[in-house]
């Protein structure tokens, strides 16, 4: 039987032949990753600027859209998809990508951008009560700003307001079903409520998406008795491969 290696080594691997721009392989390894974990959402986080650098605009906005779909509070995949929209000639989505990622970035001094910008700055410093209110008000302006709801959602569970944060998680999972924050609020409200059975569910939902926990300790800090990952592991990758083939 082939022995088989830890995702973190071949995620490694897919960002070091990114950034060398050996594109031709990264896609390789990156459809060996995706075939074993199809959700995982560092991979597309990678691939989706990575196929923009290669000129692939049109690929890079369809794994852009998934992975944002997954994590729609990062600035910097809004940004990416900021630059593929604008590059297939969507002015519209161009324009809203890149004032979202002004806003998760806190840049305050962007037109337009003052509020959302503020709550980032205000989770930032742990003032949860004020970014609540300012997810809040952008939310409330726009509905369809699943990245605020989110927001919103952290808030609430940084003050302990636990029913409310499960109230937010499942209205952005209705919008937005491969969440990732969504189905990790959930399972560490859910923790805090001394349900485990309910935890391991929605633990269920995320890790395919965030296998080895990277986000969720990038996110939040972890209860020492929190459930564990298990390892996770793939058959290893041909280093000869080349996309497309």
């Amino acid at each position: 039987m082939m022995s088989k290696v830890p995702l973190s080594d071949l995620s490694e691997r897919l960002q070091d032949l990114l950034a060398q721009r050996h594109y031709e392989a990264g896609f390789a390894l990156g459809r060996h990753i995706l075939r074993y974990f199809p959700r995982h959402l560092t991979t597309y986080a990678q691939l989706g600027p990575a196929a923009l650098e290669a000129g692939l605009a049109a690929d890079a906005m369809d794994i852009l859209t998934r992975a944002l779909s997954a994590n729609p509070e990062s600035a910097d995949l809004w940004a990416a998809f900021a630059k593929a929209a604008q590059a297939i000639g969507d002015e519209t989505q161009a324009r809203r990508a890149s004032l979202i990622a002004s806003e998760l970035r806190a840049d305050a001094d962007a037109a337009g951008a003052g509020e959302m910008a503020q709550a980032v700055q205000a989770a930032a410093r742990g003032d949860w009560s004020e970014a609540l209110r300012h997810c809040h008000h952008v939310f409330e302006a726009d509905p369809t700003r699943m990245d605020a709801a989110l927001g919103a959602g952290t808030a609430l569970f940084h003050l302990g307001q636990y029913q409310a944060c499960q109230m937010v998680a499942n209205r952005a999972l209705r919008e937005l079903p491969f969440a990732l924050k969504a189905h990790l609020l959930l399972a560490l409200c859910a923790w805090q409520e001394k349900d485990a059975d309910a935890c391991e569910r929605h633990l269920k939902q995320a890790r395919p998406l965030d296998p080895e926990d990277i986000y969720l300790r990038q996110w939040f800090e972890l209860p020492p008795d929190f459930p564990p990952a298990r390892p996770a592991t793939l058959p290893p990758w041909d280093e000869t491969q080349r996309w497309p083939r």
